[in-house]
């Protein structure tokens, strides 16, 4: 517990905040972005042995260190519904369970970032209920990291 930040996750995403302050991150970036990096890189350090989350790390990387495609060198022009079918048909074949498109609003960005981009494309991955019911055993760690590397590869 000396390494639990003082301040709460609901504190720094902003639950309840009138203000309507933009989120701030809680995990997976510096220590100075987050209060929370003590915590994360303890966490790593004790589950380092631990082969079935390294496994489910090691295909989170994977994904993440595959190449993007290449921008196409010609915009193609489609109507709304078509990009929308598209974008969708496509992040389900790679794993998204919902997918929607939507007007980018700022608050959804966190501090410290911006977004310029006009629209932009959610999903969704579900996690194995079961899977998670074992939690904080390190069946429910792993099925957690492999769904952040199958929401990657959707994305």
């Amino acid at each position: 517990m000396a390494l639990w930040p003082d301040v709460s996750g609901n504190e720094i995403n902003g639950l309840g905040d009138a203000a309507g302050e933009p989120a701030r991150p809680i995990y997976w970036h510096t220590e100075v972005a987050t209060p929370h990096a003590a915590l994360q890189k303890w966490f790593y350090a004790q589950s380092s042995g631990n082969a079935r989350l390294n496994a489910a790390r090691q295909e989170r990387q994977r994904v993440i260190d595959a190449p993007l495609a290449a921008l196409a060198p010609v915009a193609e022009e489609r109507s709304a519904e078509a990009w929308t079918d598209l974008v969708t048909s496509v992040a389900r074949a790679n794993g998204a369970d919902l997918v929607g498109i939507a007007a980018m609003r700022p608050e959804w960005v966190f501090q410290g970032y911006r977004a310029t981009q006009r629209w932009i494309v959610m999903i969704g991955v579900a996690h194995d209920y079961e899977q998670m019911r074992q939690a904080p055993e390190d069946v429910a760690a792993a099925e957690v990291v492999r769904q952040y590397a199958r929401g990657n590869r959707a994305a």
